[in-house]
């Protein structure tokens, strides 16, 4: 909000003030991609496709991702690390993301 704020007071449309926050928003967001294990990649990759998943069929896609089998205890760590990130949501035992700007990683 304080970058829409700046811009809008430096004169800038609605959109393209919308448009800057949004360029701004998907630079740090791959930033903090690149910053993940390659477990919380395929996880999130995963669910930028699915969008909401059962445990079970995310770990399915994110192993058909990588090509081979993932441990379930390594899947797990990875999934709850990105929990406690604020990264993805976990609701009624299914998983999406909490940042829709995450779908550009496809």
């Amino acid at each position: 909000m304080s970058y829409y704020g700046n811009l809008r007071s430096l004169g800038y449309t609605h959109h393209r003030a919308q448009d800057e926050v949004t360029k701004i928003a998907r630079t740090i967001i791959l930033s903090e991609f690149s910053s993940l294990s390659e477990i919380q990649q395929v996880i999130i990759k995963a669910l930028s496709i699915m969008k909401q998943a059962r445990w079970r069929d995310l770990k399915k896609v994110s192993e058909g991702f990588l090509r081979r089998d993932i441990k379930d205890w390594t899947f797990n760590h990875a999934l709850k690390q990105l929990i406690n990130e604020r990264i993805i949501l976990k609701e009624n035992e299914k998983y999406s993301l909490i940042d829709p700007l995450y779908s550009i990683v496809q």
